[in-house]
């Protein structure tokens, strides 16, 4: 999770992604998390009774968007398997720094200025929550919810969508649900009973 504006000692406050007076976010609910925030996820593979771990990861922009992320799997210390199209791949950052093109009724202005965050049409709360689940994606289910809606707020809702997809083509959309697995990669370690090391960048070349 990225988190920023924080102020020292020990992140007492955050613009974006705050859980809380602390550092160490790990025991907190992340619903309650101060949003928008761009979301990596890893699920590393037990190396216990397998011989071969096997970790996933994916970038999620259910939670928003707040800064760029990439991850990548550290050369020499997994398994090639270069037929799978996912497998150890680095998860790319977005095309641009989205706060600058964010559509307007989604940013997040500091002092009604500076643009810290973008958020989804769920994390805005534009819809009733039978349409956006607890983990905010939009539940494919209501899909003709949507139809029923004035023509602002589905061209809105379109509009966001296809923002995100166009410019995080690798992430995980908040519309992708239904195809959320698609968007994971998959990687294990090059020796037995080993994970791979990964890279994790936060903020790319077009962000402070």
């Amino acid at each position: 999770m990225a988190r920023t504006g924080c102020h020292e000692p020990n992140a007492t406050s955050c613009n974006t992604g705050f859980c809380g007076p602390s550092i160490d976010c790990t025991m907190k609910k992340i619903s309650e998390f101060k949003k928008p925030f761009t979301t990596a996820e890893f699920q590393l593979g037990s190396t216990g009774s397998h011989i071969y771990t096997l970790d996933r990861y994916a970038v999620h922009l259910n939670n928003g968007y707040n800064r760029d992320i990439s991850i990548k799997p550290t050369s020499g210390t997994f398994t090639k398997k270069d037929e799978i199209s996912n497998w150890c791949k680095e998860i790319e950052m977005c095309k641009e720094n989205l706060l600058y093109p964010c559509p307007d009724k989604m940013r997040v202005r500091l002092n009604n200025y500076d643009t810290i965050g973008c958020h989804t049409s769920c994390t805005k709360k534009m819809y009733s929550k039978r349409v956006c689940d607890t983990n905010g994606y939009l539940d494919p289910s209501y899909a003709s919810f949507f139809e029923n809606q004035e023509d602002e707020e589905k061209r809105i809702h379109s509009d966001v969508l296809s923002f995100y997809a166009d410019k995080c083509p690798h992430y995980v959309n908040y519309g992708d649900k239904s195809s959320e697995e698609s968007k994971y990669y998959f990687c294990t370690g090059k020796n037995e009973n080993t994970n791979a090391d990964y890279q994790v960048t936060i903020c790319g070349e077009n962000q402070p």
